[in-house]
């Protein structure tokens, strides 16, 4: 039955291929005489406009003939307008002859029109013929196929009865098998147990399994008192557990690592021990050389002091927050006509100038080539100013001064100003002016004068 539902399957596939040639064809068939048809009202429609304008060029030749007519006896009544008439007939008879020609060629697009008529008249004839065929082709095919089709579906249906009886016993089959799977799988199961058990047995008390079996059914029944002991000492033994063999060796490794775990401890705390006397020389060192230069930089900051306060007297003071803190500095100062206080009770003028002689103190023990001071005598009064510039006049023989400042006082004293301008709203220009020269030209100019 299945070869047979095989071979219904591949007959059917090849009906189906038939069936759709077919239909392919019939549809090319179809497509061939819409395009004939429409081919057809194309030309029919072609030779209407053709004959349409035939027409229309016949009555223009007679109204050019009536017009040549006219202008003939115009020429013969008018001998002064014979040049002009003689040109106008010439241009109309070269026009006639164009339009007998166009008449000559539109009778031949009418003659081939007719003739392409014709042929697809003819092709829509063979094409009608051969249709017709196909179609009765394609119905005795389609009769052939419903036939089978319903020979298939009888079939079809003895196979599907067949194969849900044949699943059914499949399924029982399944269902026995899986029974007998289980039952062999338990038994290799109970056999590897009884094998395992042999084997501990042989193992743990060097005897038989089997022997020992036999000389047990041998053997009297237990009283009930020896019963209760035994089964007392099956449950402490199964207390115990199992005897780990591997403690031994597992306890060696483990000692093995505690001695590493020691030694690197111990190399530790020696690091640290090590860190710690590191610390503390370098400690020491940088107080020692802390406690140096506090006291260079205080003896210079003690010396700069009254030079620009014009007096007074300030010093610097070391803190210490307790036991291992970090030492602090204080600043305290007496400015000419107060009292010895700490900077911060100073006013804002001289709390900058008592900066800037701290500053210029460091300066003095290690100079650079460049400082830069930004404001810093916006604070100061007019006698400060002076001081203060005194001060940087002197200083600026070992090192070069960049000021910012709006002072004028300060300004004088620089050797070269650069100030930005804005002649014009949104554009900013640089202008420098070197002093020495500047202080040059002006003196030039009063000499001459």
């Amino acid at each position: 039955m299945r070869e047979r539902v095989r071979a219904l399957e591949v007959e059917e596939g090849q009906l189906t291929q038939s069936a759709t040639a077919l239909e392919h064809e019939e549809e090319m068939s179809r497509g061939e005489v819409a395009h004939g048809q429409a081919d057809r009202e194309g030309r029919e429609e072609r030779v209407k406009q053709l004959v349409g304008e035939q027409e229309s060029l016949r009555l223009r030749t007679e109204t050019a003939n009536g017009e040549l007519t006219g202008l003939r006896i115009k020429v013969a009544a008018g001998s002064e307008r014979g040049e002009s008439a003689r040109k106008e007939l010439e241009s109309l008879v070269t026009q006639r002859q164009d339009m007998e020609t166009r008449i000559a060629r539109l009778q031949a697009t009418v003659v081939e029109g007719a003739t392409r008529t014709e042929e697809l008249e003819r092709r829509i004839s063979s094409t009608e013929g051969g249709l017709s065929q196909r179609a009765e082709e394609h119905k005795l095919a389609a009769e052939g196929l419903e036939s089978r089709r319903a020979a298939h579906t009888t079939a079809s249906a003895e196979v599907r009865e067949q194969d849900t009886l044949f699943r059914d016993l499949r399924g029982r089959v399944d269902e026995l098998m899986q029974g007998l799977s289980q039952i062999s799988l338990r038994e290799r199961e109970i056999a590897l147990e009884l094998e395992h058990l042999a084997a501990g047995i042989r193992e743990r008390h060097q005897v038989e399994l089997a022997n020992e079996l036999h000389k047990y059914h041998l053997l009297p029944a237990l009283a009930p008192e020896t019963e209760a002991e035994l089964k007392d000492l099956r449950a402490q033994v199964e207390k115990m557990g199992e005897i780990n063999l591997t403690a031994i060796d597992e306890h060696a490794e483990l000692s093995k690592r505690y001695d590493f775990l020691i030694a690197q401890k111990q190399d530790l705390q020696s690091s640290i021990e090590q860190l710690k006397d590191a610390i503390q020389r370098i400690d020491a060192t940088s107080r020692e050389r802390f406690k140096q230069t506090f006291d260079v930089v205080n003896e210079k900051f003690q010396a700069i002091f009254p030079r620009l306060f014009g007096g007074g007297r300030a010093s610097l003071i070391l803190t210490n927050d307790g036991p291992g803190g970090e030492p602090g500095v204080e600043i305290v100062a007496q400015p000419p006509g107060k009292k010895l206080q700490s900077v911060n009770l100073l006013s804002g003028g001289e709390k900058a100038l008592t900066a800037v002689g701290l500053i210029f103190g460091i300066f003095l023990i290690k100079p650079t080539p460049f400082c830069l001071l930004d404001e810093v005598d916006a604070p100061l009064d007019e006698g400060n100013v002076g001081r203060y510039n005194d001060m940087v006049k002197e200083m600026s023989k070992q090192s070069q001064f960049i000021l910012i400042t709006h002072n004028k006082r300060t300004m004088e004293v620089s050797n070269t100003l650069y100030g930005v301008t804005m002649e014009e709203p949104g554009i900013s220009k640089l202008v420098s002016v070197r002093m020495r020269e500047a202080g040059a030209a002006n003196d030039d100019k009063v000499t001459a004068a």
